[in-house]
């Protein structure tokens, strides 16, 4: 094969694997939590917050063995974003759902402690895994309910991406969610 045409293979495989190379993206939080109808809270008042206590702000890096600084960020407000998914469920569940201000009045605490997307290339695969880890903590006057909600979401393309990025990180908040939502001891505690 002549030099010149080995240069031109070895320039055009250089640039595919450039264009190739990770970069950061964007995505949205929307969380949609599939909730069941139910009149159990017979239209009372329960108070909501969402605290964001995870270390670090953005979801990690789109792949694990990457050297650039490309990370998953959002300019959502993750804890408004997940508050208005609470918001909804709640109200399917039959609560009057409002923003928590007073302690000791009965209201629903919940801290995200973990939102981390890694990304492993194996066999020319992206493997995206997130896991969310939640805390809830109910509260009424003389008593407490907490418990603790994880979920984990995983998915194999050919090439990341934006949206398979938003789509596991949301997959992962609607079934943290939807686990929190349905949770009949909470719901009943609630409701007491």
């Amino acid at each position: 094969m002549p030099i010149a045409l080995r240069l031109f293979a070895v320039l055009c495989v250089a640039s595919l694997l450039g264009a190739c190379a990770t970069q950061s993206h964007q995505i949205s939080i929307q969380p949609e939590p599939e909730v069941s109808a139910s009149s159990v809270g017979q239209g009372r008042s329960v108070g909501l917050v969402v605290r964001d206590m995870r270390e670090r702000a953005d979801f990690g890096t789109p792949r694990e063995a990457d050297d650039s600084d490309a990370i998953i960020f959002t300019e959502d407000d993750v804890a408004q974003a997940l508050l208005a998914g609470l918001d909804q469920g709640f109200q399917a569940k039959g609560f009057q759902p409002q923003a928590r201000n007073e302690l000791g009045r009965l209201g629903v605490e919940v801290r995200l402690l973990t939102l981390e997307r890694r990304m492993e290339d194996r066999h020319m695969l992206a493997e995206a895994a997130l896991e969310v880890v939640a805390v809830n903590e109910a509260a009424k006057p003389g008593s407490r309910y907490r418990s603790q909600y994880r979920a984990r979401q995983g998915e194999r393309r050919p090439l990341d991406s934006a949206a398979v990025s938003e789509r596991v990180i949301n997959g992962a908040l609607n079934q943290v969610l939807t686990r929190l939502l349905e949770d009949e001891q909470l719901l009943e505690f609630l409701a007491q």
